[in-house]
């Protein structure tokens, strides 16, 4: 209203905005480690508003962001002011303590001069990563095949990964392996390697694969040793929170002595040193012999080779020889063990050489060994041993001694002497290996199959005793086949023991002889029994024969034992054969010859009785007599019906 009472209304309209939120900004993890991770992040501009009649709506800082706050997985680490109006170009920040294998979640959030009031969404920009792995480390060697001499240093291999950030590698001996101590050298210093964790996010790595240590301490032979690594980590940023990982030896590896001992009883033995003897202590006698070994030789004990020679004998390793001992001795031998990581080819001293026929060997290693593990080379190849046997390379039973006889064995023990028989000159890896559930190389055909073990004792227990194998398979051959049938133990292995033997045989020279099973009316075997300095009787004594289905006898004089009612007999000495007889024994006692046939008078001349074999192939009647040469009926022998076999018809010619 104006002075003079006019009145007249106009208006206008102002909005006034809150300043725009700041936008969104920019993150990026621009190095992830180990541990930490370094992250750069930046505000961004505003976008240009619209225009009015009075210019531009929004006329404040085009770079508006006053507040940056950085967010590990929803938790504020690192918050950022800018006053000024300008773009603050890249901040970093350092992420200095994580851990490692872990997945993170930055996100970066920008404010305006408000603040946590600024109006409207608070804008984000995120970035993620995952921290890198930490080192683990395998154990390559040892790991259960391996042998080394305790005194000497032997290599420690291992894998390593992430080998930038290890900083520390540590190896232990794990003597009875579960209990750790410090891998040491031959001076006792601890062996590891040590670069340092990281400093300002820095570490140089390590890339060792090796050491090698020592056992010093240890004694005669260890079969429970491992090795252990273990490596520890750079760290975090600062070289803090540093972490280890370890491995083991996944088996036990063996720890052998240059000196080791072994008990004797008293008695006979085959024995072999489980060391390479010292080049100038090869003298059997001579290394053996003492008080604080054997004794005095020729009186506590005696040794030979297979030759039963003894002047001048050398201690060889992987050779057989015989033992006796008056008394229970402990032998020392002293040298160096074959030791290998693994054993190879080129390693010649667990390789055994040996000649067509028997051989007396020894396990030239510290270990136990499986002889089915054992390795057969004849020149062209190496076979397995099923497969050499199938081969007819080497006979299928390996004999040690037990007690007072031999005997087959599965196992060749340290200082154990044994007999093996080979078609043709062979060379035998010997090498460590693992007695575990694992499957062998090759599955053997599953065959039916019917053995019988018979044992011959001296009852008085005094000579050495023997045993001979005879079977039934499907896949036999009645003749000789190298393998499948095997030739007796030589002469001289039982004569060596002492000189008091039992030795069986079936025919003229085999321990073990089968046959098929397929067979007519029976199957039989022929065993001798020979005798030196026995004079008591003798026990022939047999297991389970069940497998046998058709009958089962033994033959003694003619008269047949049901071995399956019976599972021992005792005989005298002096009976030098017997039979064993699978289905029908009458057959087998009473044969039906093919052919008729008469054999000439036995003896003769004789005075008064002679004796004349009948073979009846049929059943019928027979007439019999004696004529003179004048045509004339001397006597009738035989004017009757017989039956079919073999007859032995007398004629006493006494008073003619």
């Amino acid at each position: 209203t104006d002075s003079y009472g006019a009145s007249d209304t106009a208006s206008t309209t102002f909005n006034i905005l809150n300043e725009p939120g700041a936008v969104s900004g920019n993150i990026e993890v621009v190095h992830t480690d180990l541990k930490y991770t370094v992250i750069d992040v930046s505000e961004n501009r505003l976008a240009d508003f619209d225009e009015d009649c009075h210019g531009e709506v929004y006329d404040g800082a085009d770079y508006n962001t006053a507040r940056l706050d950085l967010l590990r997985d929803g938790e504020l680490i690192k918050s950022w002011d800018d006053a000024d109006s300008d773009s603050s170009g890249t901040l970093t920040h350092i992420d200095k303590a994580l851990e490692a294998e872990t997945d993170y979640n930055y996100t970066l959030r920008t404010f305006n001069s408000d603040g946590d009031d600024q109006e409207g969404d608070i804008a984000e920009a995120s970035d993620g990563t995952r921290t890198h792995d930490r080192p683990q480390v395998i154990v390559d060697t040892p790991n259960g095949l391996e042998i080394a001499s305790i005194g000497d240093l032997y290599n420690v291999e291992f894998t390593t990964t992430q080998q930038q950030y290890i900083s520390r590698i540590e190896v232990f001996y794990l003597r009875d392996g579960v209990s750790e101590e410090d891998g040491t050298d031959q001076d006792g210093n601890k062996v590891e390697s040590n670069t340092g964790v990281n400093s300002d996010g820095a570490a140089s790595g390590d890339s060792t694969n090796f050491f090698q240590i020592s056992d010093d301490t240890g004694e005669e032979v260890n079969y429970n040793a491992k090795v252990a690594i273990r490596v520890h980590d750079v760290g975090n940023y600062d070289g803090l929170n540093s972490q280890s990982h370890q491995d083991s030896s996944d088996y036990p590896f063996t720890m052998a002595s240059h000196t080791l001992h072994h008990d004797f009883d008293a008695g006979w033995h085959l024995f072999g040193p489980a060391l390479e003897i010292y080049e100038d202590e090869l003298d059997l006698v001579t290394h053996l012999e003492g008080p604080d070994n054997m004794g005095n030789w020729g009186q506590d004990w005696v040794a030979f080779d297979v030759g039963g020679s003894y002047d001048g004998l050398e201690l060889n390793l992987g050779e057989g020889y015989y033992l006796a001992v008056a008394e229970g001795a402990t032998m020392e031998v002293r040298g160096n063990p074959v030791t290998g990581d693994p054993i190879t080819d080129s390693d010649s001293l667990a390789n055994l050489s040996l000649d067509r026929g028997w051989n007396l060997i020894a396990n030239p290693l510290v270990n136990k060994i499986s002889k089915q593990t054992l390795i057969i080379n004849d020149g062209s190849g190496d076979k397995g041993f099923e497969d050499a046997v199938d081969a007819g390379w080497i006979a299928p039973t390996v004999y040690g001694w037990l007690e007072s006889g031999y005997s087959p064995i599965d196992n060749l023990m340290p200082f154990g002497g044994y007999w093996v028989n080979t078609s043709r000159g062979l060379t035998v890896k010997v090498r460590p290996h693992l007695f575990d559930d694992d499957e062998l190389t090759r599955t053997a055909e599953v065959v039916s199959i019917s053995t019988l073990e018979l044992k011959a004792r001296d009852i008085s227990g005094e000579g050495v005793s023997d045993f001979i194998t005879v079977g039934l398979s499907e896949s036999a051959d009645d003749e000789f086949v190298y393998g499948e049938d095997e030739y007796d133990l030589p002469r001289q292995a039982y004569a060596s023991m002492g000189g008091e033997y039992i030795d069986m045989k079936v025919g003229s020279d085999l321990m073990k002889d089968m046959k098929s099973s397929e067979y007519d009316d029976f199957q039989a075997w022929t065993i001798s029994i020979a005798t030196e300095k026995v004079d008591n009787d003798i026990e022939l004594a047999w297991g389970d024969v069940s497998t046998f289905e058709d009958d089962l006898h033994m033959v003694i004089n003619g008269e047949a034992v049901n071995m399956h009612e019976e599972n021992y007999i005792e005989l005298s000495s002096m009976i030098e054969e017997v039979a064993i007889v699978v289905g029908n024994v009458d057959s087998y006692l009473n044969p039906i010859p093919e052919a008729f046939g008469l054999s000439a008078a036995y003896p003769n001349p004789f005075n008064p009785t002679t004796t004349l074999g009948l073979a009846l192939d049929v059943d019928g009647f027979v007439s019999m007599s004696v004529f003179n040469i004048r045509g004339q009926v001397v006597e009738v022998l035989v004017d009757r019906n017989m039956k079919a076999g073999y007859h032995n018809v007398v004629w006493n010619a006494d008073g003619i």
